[in-house]
């Protein structure tokens, strides 16, 4: 089934790149150069993807986002932000107004289809109303050879209701992973020995852990390792240093897919 997208952003030629980069990956996709003229589309289309650019003149994303949430007529309609700035506050500011998920400028391409993939999951009306509710109790098993990093995620997996279990190498999660279910791995990348990418092959060619959502974390902003960890079959990759609400939105929308009848990620 095709799905359809109404990109929304003032640069023509950012509109027209990304416009082209989605057509290509098989999407139908309509655009719009302001938030007026996205909200005139949205009152007489159904779209099944908002992407919208944060920065834009007269109509800034954000206010965009606060129109589409608070119209009955396509407030369900998932919206992913499209940004190009350095300000993390912006994004955070609009996840936090009910933005489903964001991408940044330049796009990696393998990484948005994954992210873009995952707003097409439809919550049941009844547990939209409360993440915390849906996710409450999900096993996270963080994998990390630094104690300080180990112990700050165990914390923030704690405080937006998962439970954590930390190990300090590759061997130790191997063999965590035999002995207890777990929902989602946070695995670091560099570590001795045994780094990131050869647990995530082991995971990813067991069949006993099919079910397993595994997110790279790393202190390396790099397409190439984000390419080749995203084809290994990683479901998701973000860089530290991490903020909360980015990790949250990264954890919660894998969980989203094991919740809602997806099993085994997109890798």
């Amino acid at each position: 089934m095709e799905r359809t997208i109404l990109l929304v952003d003032d640069d023509p030629v950012n509109r027209d790149v990304v416009q082209r980069r989605l057509e290509r990956e098989g999407y139908v996709v309509d655009t719009a150069d302001s938030g007026a003229l996205a909200l005139e589309l949205l009152s007489v289309q159904r779209f099944d993807l908002i992407i919208l650019d944060v920065l834009m003149p007269e109509m800034d994303g954000t206010e965009v986002l606060r129109r589409i949430k608070a119209d009955p007529r396509f407030n369900k309609t998932p919206v992913m932000m499209l940004s190009s700035s350095d300000d993390r506050s912006l994004v955070i500011q609009c996840l936090e107004l009910g933005a489903s998920d964001y991408l940044h400028k330049p796009l990696n391409m393998a990484l948005a289809k994954t992210r873009i993939e995952r707003c097409f999951i439809r919550r049941p009306a009844h547990v939209a109303r409360d993440a915390k509710a849906v996710h409450k109790g999900s096993r996270i098993l963080i994998v990390d050879d630094d104690e300080v990093n180990r112990d700050l995620l165990v914390q923030r997996v704690g405080r937006i209701g998962h439970v954590p279990t930390a190990v300090g190498s590759g061997e130790e999660a191997l063999a965590a992973l035999e002995n207890d279910g777990f929902d989602l791995v946070l695995l670091d990348i560099i570590m001795p020995e045994m780094n990131g990418i050869e647990v995530l092959k082991a995971i990813k060619s067991d069949p006993r852990f099919r079910g397993i959502f595994v997110i790279m974390v790393s202190a390396e902003d790099s397409a190439k390792i984000m390419l080749e960890c995203l084809e290994l079959g990683a479901d998701d990759y973000i860089t530290k240093p991490f903020d909360a609400v980015f990790l949250r939105t990264r954890i919660n929308s894998c969980l989203d897919f094991k919740k809602f009848g997806v099993v085994g990620g997109l890798g």
